[in-house]
């Protein structure tokens, strides 16, 4: 079998990684723990044609696997048929039909939930091919740093969540998507700015904050420690925590007013409220101030749960959404090239999680993953919630 599996996964280029959560995912399962997948749609095509080598190999394994998240956008191209003056489809699916729909038709064959994922406004991914850069095309649409650039090649290129074009492509882009797939189960939405610097400082940006509130954020000086500027820049970061929640928000209604039963889930960093004014404001990502809009039904939480620093985080994160407002479920991501057995073992000793889902990436080393799959099954199938 495996040899057969590793036949498959080379074929489908980013199955490779998947064969080892396959080794161990009914046992995982008989403990009620719920098993998914995130795969990169746009890395490597999750079908050829009306195939799925993809989830051929998933059958073959005799996986139980309950959901698949794919990456439909990201790096400004989709796996999907588009028409946009702004985006594009990966060549990958470029093949006169549409792979993404076999893909479903064969994932709903085998009673497999799948949710699409939406990288809202990394636009260009760190490392990209020049000629993939959006912002070439459409320089208006990008967010700026206080210099009126960007570190695109540490930490990409983004949208500006504050520019009404990048609003209005991103609503055409779900909205055509959800027809498209009207039986997908949901979508899963990334909606952050970067994690090195701080943006907003684009034309659209500083003329709609002006318009708010008078000021023009260049002259906003950060870091000071000075209470008054201190204030000013609290107002600000709030300001952009608002328009990014609000983008959440429309894009979520726009599905769910196509695709009623559809699910929105996001997913965001868990150590989010763990840092101070100044990182909080580099991403923006709120994603408790999401759900407690009632944005969300359900919140996908990263982060290296072994990881010293990450102490107890899973039982903190639960009790943040006690204290709100509205609430969704929480489901822990793990990374791929994480310690699994050390992130089921720190997830379990905190409270066993109703649902786990697993990154994987074609970069994965096999034998290494097999041999920590293996180990991370009873470690999480023999704990209880404390």
């Amino acid at each position: 079998m495996r040899a057969s599996f590793r036949s498959l996964s080379t074929a489908a280029g980013i199955a490779l990684c998947l064969w080892p959560i396959c080794t161990w995912a009914q046992p995982a399962t008989t403990a009620t723990t719920q098993l998914g997948l995130w795969v990169d749609g746009t890395q490597a095509p999750v079908a050829v044609g009306e195939e799925s080598p993809f989830l051929k190999g998933l059958g073959e394994a005799g996986a139980k696997v309950q959901r698949i998240i794919v990456t439909v956008f990201a790096n400004g191209e989709t796996v999907f048929p588009i028409k946009s003056e702004v985006f594009r489809q990966n060549l990958l699916y470029r093949t006169g039909k549409d792979p993404f729909a076999a893909f479903l038709r064969k994932a709903d064959e085998m009673g497999i939930e799948v949710y699409a994922a939406f990288e809202l406004l990394q636009w260009v991914r760190p490392g990209s091919a020049s000629q993939k850069d959006v912002f070439a095309r459409h320089p208006e649409l990008q967010e700026l740093n206080a210099q009126f650039g960007c570190k695109g090649v540490e930490e990409g290129k983004f949208a500006s969540p504050f520019n009404t074009d990048v609003r209005t492509s991103l609503l055409q882009l779900v909205e055509s998507f959800a027809r498209r797939y009207p039986s997908i189960t949901g979508i899963v939405l990334s909606c952050r700015l970067s994690y090195g610097e701080v943006l907003g400082y684009g034309e659209a940006a500083r003329v709609a904050y002006i318009r708010q509130k008078q000021i023009d954020p260049i002259d906003l000086i950060l870091g000071t420690g000075e209470e008054e500027m201190e204030s000013l820049v609290r107002e600000w970061y709030l300001y952009k925590r608002d328009q990014i929640s609000r983008l959440v928000g429309e894009i979520g209604s726009a599905y769910k007013g196509i695709n009623p039963k559809g699910k929105v889930l996001a997913v965001g960093s868990a150590n989010f409220y763990r840092q101070k004014l100044g990182l909080r404001n580099l991403t923006c990502q709120d994603w408790l101030h999401w759900m407690e809009q009632g944005y969300l039904d359900e919140m996908l939480l990263e982060e290296t749960w072994s990881d010293a620093k990450n102490d107890k985080l899973w039982k903190a994160s639960h009790a943040l959404v006690r204290k709100a407002s509205k609430q969704a479920p929480l489901t822990p991501v793990l990374r791929p090239e994480s310690d699994l057995a050390a992130e089921m073992k720190a997830l379990a000793e905190q409270s066993k999680p109703d649902r786990v889902v697993l990154m994987t990436s074609s970069k994965s080393d096999l034998p290494t993953l097999i041999e920590s799959a293996e180990k991370a099954v009873p470690v999480l199938a023999g704990q209880t919630n404390p």
